[in-house]
């Protein structure tokens, strides 16, 4: 799940939490604290124009043209 707008962290934060991960689980796995997550989830979801995880998921997979 690329989108020119993310950074290569922040496509990889997104498909760690399109897996359905949990945000204490994506910063194990990226090697992060849980605060980086939660502040890489925020930035992406105001790149996105969307206020949560299900909507930048919908959006980055194109099943929301908004």
């Amino acid at each position: 799940m690329q989108n020119n707008k993310l950074t290569a962290r922040e496509s990889e934060a997104m498909n760690l939490l399109s897996e359905g991960l949990l945000y204490k689980e994506v910063a194990d796995r990226m090697n992060v604290t849980l605060g980086n997550v939660k502040q890489k989830a925020h930035k992406i979801y105001e790149k996105l124009d969307v206020s949560n995880r299900t909507e930048a998921i919908n959006k980055l997979k194109g099943t929301n043209k908004s």
